[in-house]
């Protein structure tokens, strides 16, 4: 079981990431063409991210190459985008109820 302190850190990592595919699968990119994915974030907020991402081990920064996803980014990643997948067809699902059966289930 997971200590709910860690839990609760790795939630919040989630809120805070980077967005969408912001790092490859296989590769690193540079601080200025992650901050360009990002359509302009400002670089102290991207710095940030990019230094919570280290400190929980999901990034990792190689001097010459920049910013890649580490074993447990890359899992976390995976399980990233299949919660997004599922959240999809919920939607869809809520989408396809009336309001007003949704309200009364």
């Amino acid at each position: 079981m997971i200590p709910a302190a860690r839990h609760q850190q790795v939630q919040e990592l989630f809120r805070t990431e980077l967005g969408d595919e912001p790092l490859p699968q296989d590769g690193a990119l540079g601080f200025r063409p992650l901050q360009q994915r990002r359509d302009g974030m400002s670089s102290s907020v991207l710095q940030q991210r990019l230094t919570e991402l280290q400190e929980a081990r999901l990034v990792e920064r190689d001097a010459e190459e920049g910013y890649r996803l580490t074993a447990l980014g890359k899992g976390a990643s995976d399980e990233s985008r299949g919660l997004h997948r599922w959240s999809e067809l919920w939607a869809a699902e809520l989408d396809d109820v009336p309001a007003e059966a949704a309200g009364a289930q």
